[in-house]
């Protein structure tokens, strides 16, 4: 802000705005001594400060720390601002951690808080590490639930990244009668993903194995491609 070609450079006096008066000491500290200390409570301040006036030395700090603290119950919010900061390395990381985790990640509170854009990027990757597709159907109903009235449009397209072939049977047949998912086209899809999975599993009429056998379907799981963010 102040070394560029900007007219706040050129300005005696300078009104700042939207930035903390403890922030701005931090700011003003490190600027002479080079030292500053990034927490929990003050790094995403510290970052918008950074960008403000452009101090690549206090982003750093706070990539690293961001990157050396990432944990299931903060890797989706880490990576939902470092993609909005432009921070593509953090960024990368934080939803590389969230798709290797995803099995704790999907039961913490910060999911149910989670963009849609974002969830979709997540169900969309080949690299998500879950135990079964149901596992992440039930995650997603969870969130559905969680802010029905603002999240309903958002159901068909996220439920479409899901494989429910993969989906185990007892979730399949219990979805049937979840009010949330009582649509025709999800129930459809339902209804064909049993059809296909008896297909592939039991002969006719073999149904008392529905759901005792451990055979396989050869349908493909994930972990294929590379994701990029």
């Amino acid at each position: 802000m102040f070394n560029s070609a900007m007219k706040e450079a050129k300005e005696d006096k300078i009104v700042l705005h939207d930035i903390e008066f403890n922030i701005l000491t931090d700011i003003i500290n490190f600027i002479y001594t080079s030292k500053i200390k990034v927490s929990e409570d003050n790094v995403y301040c510290l970052m918008e400060a950074a960008d403000l006036f452009q101090l690549s030395a206090i982003r750093t700090v706070c990539c690293h720390y961001l990157s050396s603290t990432l944990n299931s119950s903060n890797c989706l919010s880490v990576y939902v601002r470092a993609k909005l900061r432009r921070y593509h390395d953090l960024a990368h990381l934080a939803f590389r951690y969230a798709l290797q985790n995803f099995d704790k990640v999907i039961n913490e509170e910060e999911f149910l808080h989670s963009p849609s854009d974002v969830l979709f990027s997540i169900l969309s990757s080949q690299l998500l590490h879950v135990e079964d597709e149901g596992v992440l159907l039930q995650g997603l109903v969870r969130w559905l639930k969680y802010d029905e009235a603002s999240r309903e449009d958002h159901q068909d397209s996220l439920i479409s990244k899901l494989n429910l072939n993969l989906v185990p049977m007892p979730i399949l047949v219990s979805c049937k009668t979840d009010h949330l998912l009582s649509n025709s086209k999800f129930l459809s899809r339902v209804d064909k993903a049993i059809t296909d999975i008896l297909s592939e599993r039991y002969d006719s009429g073999d149904i008392k194995k529905l759901y005792s056998s451990n055979k396989k379907t050869h349908w493909k799981h994930r972990y294929g491609a590379e994701q990029e963010v």
